[in-house]
């Protein structure tokens, strides 16, 4: 297996991944709140949200960054300092990032799935605006 690559930013490009995580989640709400396209959707902007939350600190606090959309592989590396409001069980968001992204699947998404996504990001975007900004 290849190592995943990992690559050191200026700590000002958390601010700019931060923005791009707000505007995952905005996206992620307001298609939430319309009620069409794909569950799966949801899901998956609100995982790009948590990804580039956690990216965003990882940056600020001079971290290497790994090139990965796996969020077992981000969370491990922050600052247990920090107070990261959830744990591993959340890595499976990133199940949104990869197979429910381009499988139709034979799971159905339930509303109360993919609110708790978005409750998720929600909180962790918070959590970081509060380390970032």
């Amino acid at each position: 297996m290849t190592p995943i690559k990992t690559q050191k930013y200026k700590s000002e490009y958390g601010l700019e991944l931060l923005r791009i995580a707000e505007g995952d989640f905005v996206s992620a709400s307001a298609l939430y709140e319309t009620g069409k396209g794909r569950k799966e959707n949801v899901g998956y902007l609100a995982q790009q949200s948590v990804e580039k939350s956690i990216k965003a600190v990882l940056c600020f606090k001079g971290v290497a960054v790994p090139h990965t959309h796996e969020l077992a592989a981000l969370i491990p590396l922050i600052d247990p300092i920090l107070n990261f409001p959830y744990g591993l069980e959340i890595s499976d968001l990133s199940y949104y990032a990869t197979v429910r992204r381009y499988m139709e699947g034979n799971y159905d998404l339930d509303d109360e799935e993919v609110g708790i996504s978005l409750e998720i990001a929600d909180a962790i975007l918070s959590w970081s605006r509060g380390i970032v900004e």
